[in-house]
């Protein structure tokens, strides 16, 4: 029972804080389940709970545990030494203290690092299989990109550094999400993996309505260049996104759709488009109003858990944030219908001058009821039950469980 409540502390720790992450502790979860499965088990199956708690435990610390620690040595060699080190150049620090300052407790902006696969080779690194292709953005690339900086680019140790990222490590990436991601955001023979999401496609109508301010990519783009490193040829851009969407865009333009296939049908038949139409399921539509106004947002602070924000309009308007909807979030201040919009974005609904603010890490009570929210909505969108089929690379489905 204790290895069960330790369980349910890790799973509920990756819904608060998305740490820790899978980057370092993905096997850690499977042995306490498993111990905790092992333990609960009754009448003459003692000596069984013993050997079960006995080989996870070695699971664990003999096999996981060390698979992990050599893992971030490969990615990451000696990076104690060298992240403190006076030697460092000039470029790499200031990559991370200029995005640390630019990404701020007042601005939604995060930061999207695309280095697209392009034929069998990458970073000069031959890839033989579908699995080394798989596995290039999630492995290769923080090791390459560390090479290069001397920093770890990897997800989570932006995040602890207060930079929000485009990418999402963690073990509760949620379906719609992950849909969202692989339809819009992987190039064709890529895939995305369940827990570890990695856009390879440069969208810039999609990046600035997802909120992306800053770009590091080795694409050549006609965006405003904040700086360009080069080491041994290869050179990679800093770019800046102007006009991202800072909890500031406001739709007037609402398509209402059936379910998934629905939304589909109009993607295949290219009627797709985030810049002028806001997308929502026809069950959340109720109680609004047809007519929309243009509104705008005097103000926005993202504190601890909250978001806090002073939203003025004319009449009645839409706001969509570059934030995840889970049904966990909850508005505890001012009078606005918060909803799901554009398949996992938040969208909230207001009327005239309001100050609101939206509590993201609500207690643990109300955090479980919101993802099993999440999960009776897929029945609402209809996806297919535990698999959301995969659209042209080589993983044909992905499975999220029997919902």
């Amino acid at each position: 029972f204790l290895m069960l409540f330790i369980g349910l502390i890790y799973t509920y720790s990756g819904i608060k804080w998305k740490y820790p992450s899978p980057v370092y502790f993905e096997q850690s979860i499977y042995p306490i389940l498993l111990c905790s499965i092992g333990l609960v088990m009754k009448g003459k199956l003692k000596i069984i709970n013993l050997l079960i708690f006995l080989s996870c435990f070695y699971l664990f610390y003999k096999i996981s545990a060390p698979r992990q620690l050599e893992l971030s040595n490969i990615l990451f060699p000696d990076k104690s030494s060298q992240a403190t080190s006076d030697s460092l150049k000039n470029q790499d620090k200031f990559l991370i203290s200029f995005l640390k300052e630019n990404l701020d407790k007042n601005s939604t902006g995060s930061l999207a690092t695309i280095f697209p696969v392009r034929g069998e080779k990458y970073f000069d690194v031959l890839l033989s299989s579908d699995f080394d292709r798989s596995n290039a953005y999630s492995y290769l690339l923080p090791k390459k990109l560390y090479e290069y900086f001397h920093v770890p680019l990897h997800t989570t140790y932006l995040w602890k550094n207060g930079i929000r990222t485009l990418e999402d490590n963690n073990h509760l990436v949620s379906p719609y999400k992950y849909y969202f991601f692989s339809r819009f955001l992987s190039l064709e023979d890529d895939f995305q993996q369940r827990n570890h999401l990695i856009p390879s496609l440069i969208d810039d109508k999609i990046f600035r309505m997802l909120g992306v301010k800053f770009l590091l990519t080795d694409e050549a783009k006609d965006l405003n260049l904040i700086k360009s490193f080069e080491k041994q040829g290869k050179e990679i851009f800093l770019y800046e996104y102007k006009g991202f969407n800072d909890a500031n865009l406001f739709y007037t333009n609402i398509v209402p759709f059936k379910n998934i296939q629905d939304f589909e049908r109009m993607m295949d038949q290219n009627k797709i488009d985030f810049e002028k139409n806001i997308y929502v399921h026809e069950q959340d539509l109720i109680n609004i109003e047809e007519t929309l106004t243009e509104g705008s947002t005097k103000h926005i602070e993202i504190k601890k858990g909250k978001i806090s924000l002073d939203l003025k309009s004319s009449g009645t308007s839409i706001l969509l944030l570059p934030v995840e909807f889970r049904n966990a979030y909850e508005v505890i201040s001012g009078n606005a219908k918060m909803f799901r919009a554009n398949i996992f974005l938040t969208a909230l609904y207001f009327k005239g001058d309001v100050n609101i603010e939206i509590s993201l890490h609500p207690g643990f009570l109300d955090t479980s009821a919101g993802i099993y929210s999440d999960i009776k909505d897929l029945k609402k969108f209809n996806f297919i039950p535990g698999r959301i089929k995969y659209p042209k690379g080589y993983q044909p489905e992905s499975n999220f469980g029997d919902f």
